[in-house]
C-alpha cells in the first residue's frame, strides 16, 4: 500500500495590511477604490480565456480606467474578493485577508500614497508584539525565547541593528603579497 503526500497552498496566511497615509482625503480615497473592487469581484464570472472579451471584459476595463488603476489585471481584481475585513480610522486603513496574492491590494494602498505594513498574525499582535508558538515557547539553548544567537549573524543583534556580514574568503586574504601555494591552498586541478 502507497500513501499520498500532497502539500497545498490552501494556508491561512491571516495577514494584516496596515497602510497610513497623509491625509484623510487619501485613505478615504483608497478606502472607496477598495470597496468599488471587492463589489466588482464578487460579480465577475468565471474567466473563460479562449474569448477575447472575457480576458478583461469592457465594463471592468472601464471601472479600472475611471478609478485610474491603469496597471491591473483581472486576476488582482479578482483577489481582492477575498479581502475579509477592511476598515479605515483616519489616516489608516486596515485589511485583513487569509490569501497571499494581495498584489492588487498592494497597488491600491500605494497608488494613494500609503506606508504600507504587512506581518501575519499568525506570529505578531496588532501592538507589534511577537506571539511564542510551540516552536518557540522554548529556546534551545535554555536561554530566553527569541534571545538573540551571537552566534548566528542572521539572528545577531536587535531587530531594528544591521545584521552583520561576513565572507568568510575575504577574512582569509594574504596581505603580505604571499600566494595560494603558500598557503597551502590547492589550486585548479
Amino acid at each position: 500500500m502507497k500513501i499520498w503526500m500532497n502539500h497545498g497552498s490552501e494556508h491561512s496566511y491571516r495577514l494584516v495590511l496596515i497602510g497610513t497615509f497623509c491625509d484623510v482625503g487619501a485613505a478615504t480615497a483608497a478606502e472607496d477604490r477598495i470597496d468599488q473592487l471587492k463589489r466588482t469581484a464578487a460579480e465577475l464570472p468565471e474567466s473563460d480565456w479562449d474569448r477575447v472579451d472575457e480576458r478583461m471584459p469592457d465594463d471592468l476595463f472601464e471601472l479600472l480606467r475611471r478609478l485610474k488603476l491603469y496597471n491591473f489585471t483581472r486576476e488582482e481584481v479578482a483577489g481582492m474578493a477575498y479581502l475579509e475585513h477592511v476598515s479605515r480610522d483616519g489616516v489608516t486603513i486596515r485589511v485583513q485577508t487569509d490569501d497571499a496574492e494581495i498584489q492588487g491590494l498592494l497597488k491600491v494602498l500605494i497608488e494613494a500614497g500609503a506606508r504600507v505594513q504587512i506581518h501575519s498574525s499568525h506570529h505578531w499582535d496588532d501592538d507589534g508584539t511577537a506571539i511564542a508558538s510551540d516552536d518557540t515557547a522554548a529556546a534551545p539553548d535554555g536561554g530566553e525565547p527569541g534571545a538573540s544567537d551571537g552566534d548566528n549573524p542572521l539572528t545577531a543583534g536587535d531587530a531594528g541593528d544591521p545584521v552583520p556580514t561576513s565572507n568568510d574568503a575575504a577574512d582569509d586574504v594574504d596581505t603580505e603579497g604571499g600566494t595560494d601555494a603558500d598557503r597551502d591552498i590547492p589550486g585548479p586541478a
